[in-house]
């Protein structure tokens, strides 16, 4: 849901820039200024700035918060044993892991 969620904002960013792109070739148009590239960037610049934000804000789990996790997978009742066995057999292999940088 996350990804979906942050592909939906990366789509309204571009078609808000497209729409302010559009307005000022116009614009600029109208007033007998070929509009090149530089000021194209320019004009984005602030969108790709916001972009970038949203993107760095999602951030991989930690190893205590796959840990956690797994642990409370491991012990749902009302998962099958088999997810349940997996969840356990995949948190021995992280609690052995002889640094947290494996995980």
């Amino acid at each position: 849901m996350r990804l979906l969620k942050t592909w939906v904002y990366l789509l309204l960013v571009f078609a808000l820039w497209a729409i302010i792109w559009a307005e000022a070739k116009i614009l600029a148009e109208a007033n007998g200024i070929r509009l090149g590239a530089l000021p194209a960037f320019l004009i984005a610049l602030p969108f790709l700035t916001w972009m970038m934000a949203i993107w760095k804000k999602r951030k991989a789990p930690t190893g205590d918060q796959v840990i956690a996790k797994l642990e409370a997978i491991a012990s749902d009742t009302r998962l099958s044993d088999s997810v349940r066995q997996e969840a356990a057999g995949r948190l021995k292999e992280l609690r052995a892991a002889s640094s947290p940088a494996e995980i």
